[in-house]
């Protein structure tokens, strides 16, 4: 479990509370806190100075994680019980990417998947689906809650730092695509997400993120 923080103390709480709760399988902890110094309970812990955003954390974690599989979660998410198996399952059966169905906190639909799609100007968009259904493969998954085996995410090169706490998500899941893993949605593995929960920075860079996805993929998808 790869977990960047940064912004309020009881949302990283409530997020490892629930992941030694609700979690049969045996997991490693990582946290990675990005410049808030508070007290973690955790496996590791890799202690940054400043607020180096998520993509630079959760390559930090990935670094400082064992196992064949990885697992990156937000700070403001809980995951409900027998969430990590379903994942499990479709990585260990050749899947390179695997993501969580996500729910607001008042259990309506946030994150089904992404879908990927043109605007009225021709730019590269990509959205939450936000309507149950019943799973499979998609363009992306939210890095919110994404799983991955270890030798992908750094045959890949991880997440692109060049994107600020937005679009590393998509950036890597079209990688992976494009180096032939498929990429899955699965809503048997369930958390509740508390979005932007954690504070403005996460959308500042909102639209430098969206001129990155541009320009890396609006020619290639």
């Amino acid at each position: 479990m790869v977990i960047p923080h940064y912004g309020r103390y009881e949302l990283l709480q409530g997020c490892l509370a629930a992941l030694w709760k609700n979690t049969a399988l045996e997991i490693e902890v990582v946290v990675v806190d990005n410049g808030t110094g508070h007290e973690i309970d955790a496996d590791v812990v890799v202690r940054n100075p400043e607020n180096l955003g998520f993509a630079k954390a959760a390559n930090q974690g990935a670094a400082a994680a064992g196992g064949d599989i990885l697992v990156h979660l937000n700070n403001d998410t809980e995951v409900h019980e027998g969430w990590l198996e379903p994942l499990v399952d479709h990585l260990e059966a050749g899947a390179g990417i695997v993501g969580s169905l996500l729910l607001h906190p008042d259990g309506n639909v946030q994150h089904a998947g992404i879908r990927l799609y043109r605007n009225t100007r021709g730019e590269l968009t990509a959205e939450n689906r936000k309507q149950h259904y019943a799973g499979g493969e998609v363009e992306a998954v939210t890095g919110a809650c994404m799983a991955i085996r270890r030798d992908v995410f750094f045959r890949l090169g991880g997440f692109d730092e060049g994107f600020r706490n937005g679009y590393e998500d998509v950036s890597l899941c079209l990688d992976a695509r494009q180096a032939g893993w498929s990429v899955v949605y699965e809503p048997a593995s369930v958390v509740t997400h508390q979005e932007t929960a954690s504070g403005p920075v996460r959308l500042a860079a909102l639209r430098e993120n969206i001129a990155r996805l541009q320009q890396l993929w609006a020619a290639r998808v």
